[in-house]
């Protein structure tokens, strides 16, 4: 199947189309381009399909502005929802950790480990045959960010009237901050991510009242 054709999205995931975890085996259990069924050892580069798209369905900003009496506030919101996205850290972290190292907490606790379980990822491989690109790591993405925030007072001579004692005619300060936080769905734990890393900077400026000096 040609990747790129007309009027089709450059965006595409390409991927084997999987049917999930065999609670025998512990196998993960494909499905081929001709719909018949195989284990992931048997894996073909011929079998890949597109299986969701990374380009979102819907995405834009929102933003809103407050004035009263000197105080001020902006603020700005970025959405993105109707997207995939292939998690090739859970692929790499997870699925085929090493061993050897550290590991996530679900490389054992949501693995398969005895005939029945019903485990998200397939069971250790003492071979090292790790898994592929699959539809088993394909995922929406949908995010709701806090893109920035600014709370700002602005002091002139009908509010402050002290200022033109130093010489102003006007001064602002400003608070800051930028990706104050990002709301991530996660659709493998089924549940919302909240992220809070924010940028903070304040800001002051002024402007100096001169008075005519030519005559």
């Amino acid at each position: 199947m040609p990747r790129y054709e007309e009027g089709e999205s450059l965006s595409r995931i390409w991927v084997v189309r999987s049917l999930g975890i065999d609670p025998a085996s512990g196998d993960e259990i494909l499905l081929k381009r001709n719909g018949e069924m195989t284990s992931a050892v048997n894996w073909s580069a011929n079998d890949v399909v597109p299986i969701g798209n990374t380009e979102p369905k819907w995405q834009g900003y929102i933003n809103s502005s407050f004035t009263y009496r000197g105080w001020g506030a902006d603020v700005s919101f970025r959405y993105q929802f109707g997207g995939q996205v292939y998690n090739q850290t859970l692929l790499d972290k997870v699925e085929n950790a090493n061993l050897k190292y550290n590991v996530d907490r679900r490389v054992t606790q949501l693995r398969w480990a005895k005939p029945g379980d019903k485990a998200q990822f397939r069971a250790l491989n003492p071979n090292g045959l790790e898994t592929k690109a699959t539809s088993r790591f394909i995922m929406d993405e949908n995010i709701f960010q806090g893109s920035s925030l600014s709370v700002y007072y602005r002091m002139d001579r009908t509010n402050t009237k002290f200022i033109s004692h130093w010489g102003l005619s006007s001064a602002k300060v400003t608070f800051n901050m930028e990706d104050f936080f990002l709301l991530v769905y996660s659709e493998t734990r089924k549940r919302s991510v909240l992220s809070l890393f924010p940028s903070v900077y304040f800001c002051f400026e002024c402007c100096f009242l001169i008075k005519n000096i030519f005559v």
